[in-house]
């Protein structure tokens, strides 16, 4: 009986140290989704410079990020505050649902008179690919084919809903999986569409979102 005892006892052992190795030599950048349970809350801060008429084409170096017709007022700066559902499925893929609240500042040139300032409330959703290492590091692509923007107050309540070419997100887990922090931002660029302005120089405005968020843990899929 003490030998059997013994024999189940030298067992586990030999398991959890298995476990540990293979955990070990899992390879940097390799994804691994164990980390990541179900719908997390999330809460954060963007600050947005909305290039209406875009930036500066090559052969301007690729850091010069001062909107076209700056001095003419082709830009906006937005301030957010947002708050988000993120959902991750256990394939590496997930989906988000968000709510910011949008203050506007439009430059102070003639042609933006009466445009300057304004608040508003805005949803976005997308669904996303997401990796994560060993190390916990987390990025997460969106897919900008599902990304949609919609005014539901403001001034731009009521237009259709606008899109962005790319969103990427990068972050870390905590160790238990329960807290994830992400930021985003530069040296991103990303296209908004439709375009903002009727001049048909401007067929193509530009985004820079610098962004800040926590999430926290909820629930896994499924269970509240």
């Amino acid at each position: 009986m003490k030998r059997n005892i013994r024999n189940l006892f030298v067992i586990a052992i030999i398991i959890v140290m298995a476990s540990f190795i293979l955990a070990a030599t899992v390879p940097a950048g390799q994804p691994d989704h164990r980390a990541i349970r179900g719908q997390y809350a999330s809460t954060g801060s963007a600050t947005q410079l909305i290039a209406i008429c875009g930036f500066p084409p090559p052969p301007a170096p690729d850091d010069l990020y001062v909107p076209n017709g700056a001095a003419d007022g082709a830009w906006a700066i937005q301030a957010v505050s947002m708050q988000a559902v993120f959902t991750f499925e256990p394939n590496g893929t997930g989906t988000v649902s968000s709510t910011h609240r949008v203050v506007t500042h439009y430059s102070i040139a003639p042609q933006q008179l009466g445009r300057t300032p304004w608040a508003g409330i805005r949803t976005a959703s997308y669904s996303f690919a997401y990796t994560v290492d060993k190390d916990g590091m987390i990025i997460i692509t969106a897919d900008p084919a599902t990304f949609s923007s919609t005014w539901i107050s403001g001034p731009n309540k009521g237009q259709p809903p606008s899109h962005l070419s790319e969103l990427t997100l990068e972050g870390a887990i905590s160790p238990d999986g329960k807290t994830i922090i992400l930021n985003g931002g530069l040296p991103e660029v990303a296209i908004i569409s439709p375009p903002i302005s009727p001049d048909p120089r401007c067929t193509q405005p530009l985004l820079i979102g610098n962004s800040s968020s926590i999430l926290i843990w909820q629930h896994d899929i499924g269970h509240k």
